[in-house]
């Protein structure tokens, strides 16, 4: 990736499983589903440039500010999601890799961008 900005796009929801949801719910939860994730991605990158993440929110947080990088892993048999939490003084940016179109790619310009003291070892 280069040293100007980078637009992150997420893999989106196809439209089978919505039919499908809608069907389930019965109307009520794929609004519901649909809320938690808008509300949810809110702490999503949406831009990353070289002086720092813009959130889907709006919010801009610079590299500088970043404090910890943590891999957070969830598990629901037989599903495992990982994502990484970037912790700042402001909130912490969530990192969905597996919901990203170039998950892979864009955490490592991530890793290459935050402070070194903010990687942390996951043995800790």
């Amino acid at each position: 990736m280069s040293e100007q900005s980078v637009n992150v796009e997420y893999v989106k929801l196809s439209r089978l499983t919505s039919a499908i949801l809608f069907i389930l719910t019965l109307g009520v939860g794929l609004p519901l589903i649909w809320l938690s994730v808008w509300i949810t991605a809110r702490s999503w990158p949406r831009t990353l440039s070289f002086t720092g993440i813009e959130l889907r929110g709006g919010k801009f947080i610079r590299w500088d500010e970043c404090e910890r990088l943590v891999e957070v892993v969830t598990v629901m048999r037989p599903v495992t999601v990982t994502r990484f939490d970037l912790h700042t003084s402001r909130g912490v940016v969530k990192l969905p890799v597996e919901r990203m179109v170039h998950g892979n790619a864009v955490m490592d310009y991530v890793v290459s961008h935050v402070p070194q003291d903010a990687l942390v070892d996951p043995q800790e």
